[in-house]
């Protein structure tokens, strides 16, 4: 079922739905990533999924329809993609994780900022006030109870939060040119490639970034990675970033992005569920401001 918002946003029930799920799928990385990323080279271990995803991917998609610029969309997209994950995996070296949430989290409020300049479309008052509800509850959920001051890794991922912001605005606009299959795979080759280049120059040149020693460790290769690697590749690459540039074909970027905080609320209920983690009263009060944020947008 379409709509057509006065603002002009794209809209679609089922693309919503589908980002709802993607959401969950990255609700879960965070207890796999959990158990990988104190023990493995992170920037190689991320770039492990995007190749087999791609070789995957790739092979499944010969013979389908290819679209004009294709690879220049596909490829661009794709190194977008791969540096911000590359500065939010680095920056976490040098900063806290509540905090890397919260600051990643902020690509729901640049969205729509980029979106204006780059579209030059505003998004109307209720996604506006969808944005707004969504991040004061991504704050209560992620935002650190010490704080602390801003340090270099804080910058680095605010530069992720800024990557993935144009990230969404760009894909809105690019996506509906393509099979979602064929961008989706074109897209793996460029973001494998970004990203093992980022992991070999931090082995190779050292440079002073804590995340050069995370780098130089090597893969441990036990079945705990193997499994790790294999849903990565399977659910958390493939299956998501193919529903993902479907359904932003269908929907605008601001929407997404407030789909998109999801993120961290079912990653704090899988946290309790399987970890026993206990969510408190700030917990549960962030998860409902994303959830009305979500519902203003959308109804």
């Amino acid at each position: 079922m379409e709509t057509t918002p006065a603002a002009g946003e794209k809209h679609s029930w089922p693309a919503a739905l589908s980002l709802v799920a993607v959401t969950v799928v990255w609700g879960t990385t965070f207890i796999v990533n959990a158990e990988v990323l104190g023990r493995e080279p992170p920037l190689a271990y991320v770039a492990s999924r995007f190749v087999l995803a791609g070789v995957v991917l790739n092979a499944a998609t010969i013979g389908r329809r290819k679209t004009p610029g294709l690879w220049r969309d596909s490829l661009g997209m794709g190194a977008l993609l791969a540096l911000g994950m590359g500065a939010q995996i680095v920056g976490q070296t040098e900063t806290s994780a509540s905090k890397t949430a919260f600051i990643t989290g902020l690509s729901v409020v640049l969205t729509p900022v980029v979106a204006l300049f780059r579209t030059r479309r505003a998004p109307g008052r209720a996604v506006l006030a969808g944005v707004a509800l969504a991040t004061a509850g991504f704050a209560m959920l992620s935002w650190p109870s010490g704080g602390g001051g801003v340090n270099r890794g804080d910058v680095m991922v605010l530069a992720c939060a800024v990557l993935f912001a144009v990230y969404f605005v760009e894909n809105e606009v690019r996506s509906p040119r393509h099979d979602a299959f064929l961008y989706t795979a074109r897209q793996m080759i460029a973001a494998s490639a970004t990203l093992a280049a980022a992991s070999l120059w931090l082995k190779l040149a050292r440079p002073p970034l804590a995340a050069a020693a995370f780098e130089a460790k090597p893969f441990s290769l036990d079945r705990g990675f193997l499994i790790a690697v294999a849903y990565m590749t399977l659910f958390a690459t493939i299956g998501t970033f193919t529903v993902q540039n479907w359904a932003q074909a269908r929907l605008s970027a601001t929407r997404a992005a407030i789909i998109f905080a999801l993120e961290p609320v079912w990653a704090a209920i899988f946290a309790a569920v399987i970890l026993g983690e206990r969510m408190g009263v700030r917990g549960y009060a962030g998860g409902g401001l994303v959830i009305a944020g979500i519902l203003v947008s959308e109804i």
